[in-house]
């Protein structure tokens, strides 16, 4: 059992079938690196390393896992774990994927909202952030086979594993293959820090931008005021928008950002990854999001509560438009 601070874990398998999630991060690690705090040697290799480091202290699990394998579908490890109040009511269970690029959590949340348990795990992870167990976790990415030729820093052969984890002395991980199909950013080699230091800088400026955003149904998501913008539905809006990005996962978002008056403050192209980091952050603050496929482009609109919505022929101009404010 893993105390946090508000409700413990327990680690109860190594990726089994997770339940119909409502709680979705897809950047848990980026939401580490923001709060700081991290050793500067965690940053030299896959944050999965470190994470998997700290909890393998935390539970007393070196033994369990001095050699772990695992056969996984984009080269992560995956832990699945049950959270619970401090008397031992489970509130949750979440499934861990620790990619060599980033750190997911996906589960189901019960009587919590999902922010209360990802802001948990984060402070139970980084209250003792130099307190690590010896681990080695192997795993072979069954895409591999089909299509080696995504990969760098070489193409991958049966004998190949992503290697995640602590020795003692450093973190595991530098060597692990990157699929540049996937992710916009070429392999980092030993230089890691800076890969991370690209993300966080995204992340950030996303945060600071007031507006935001590109996709093919034309459809929005209910929009959200400052009351309705709880933890509950960040995470609905973020489940939606994956959903409607995962059948073209290697295709930029065309970001366009309308502020109050109706201008046109952002318009420009980003990964899916930096995209949806950026909804996430703007509809916790209470702004709306809606999102299209149009010619062939990705294309997510970001207006700010209480203006009206910008109509689609507008945005796909790349026009201003003069909002109502909503009572």
């Amino acid at each position: 059992m893993i105390q946090g601070p508000n409700f413990s874990y327990r680690i109860v398998g190594k990726g089994r079938q997770s339940p119909k999630p409502n709680l979705e991060e897809g950047s848990f690690d980026l939401l580490l690196l923001d709060r700081g705090g991290l050793p500067a040697e965690a940053l030299e290799a896959p944050l999965a390393s470190w994470i998997l480091a700290r909890l393998t202290a935390e539970a007393g699990l070196g033994g369990a896992y001095a050699d772990a394998r695992q056969t996984s579908d984009g080269g992560a490890y995956r832990l699945d774990l049950e959270v619970a109040r401090e008397e031992g009511e489970p509130v949750a269970t979440f499934e861990l994927l620790g990619y060599t690029w980033c750190v997911e959590l996906v589960g189901f949340c019960q009587g919590v909202s999902p922010g209360e348990v990802i802001d948990d795990f984060a402070g139970l992870l980084l209250n003792r952030p130099l307190e690590l167990g010896r681990c080695r976790f192997s795993v072979f990415d069954t895409e591999w086979r089909d299509h080696p030729e995504d990969y760098d820093p070489r193409w991958p052969a049966e004998s190949d594993r992503n290697v995640y984890g602590w020795n003692g002395t450093r973190f595991l991980g530098t060597e692990n293959f990157w699929n540049e199909a996937e992710i916009d950013h070429p392999w980092p080699g030993e230089s890691y820090r800076s890969y991370h230091e690209h993300r966080l800088r995204a992340f950030r400026d996303g945060a600071k931008t007031e507006k935001l955003g590109v996709v093919e149904k034309v459809e929005s998501p209910p929009e959200l005021d400052e009351d309705d913008a709880t933890d509950d539905v960040v995470a609905e809006v973020r489940a939606d928008l994956r959903r409607f990005l995962r059948d073209r996962p290697e295709q930029p978002v065309l970001l366009k950002v309308y502020d109050l008056d109706g201008h046109l403050v952002q318009d420009e192209p980003f990964s899916q990854e930096v995209v949806q980091a950026k909804v996430e952050t703007w509809i916790g603050e209470g702004f709306n999001a809606g999102w299209c496929s149009h010619d062939g482009e990705l294309v997510v609109k970001v207006w700010e509560y209480p203006a009206s919505e910008p109509p689609w022929s507008v945005v796909h101009k790349g026009e201003a438009y003069e909002p109502s404010i909503e009572p």
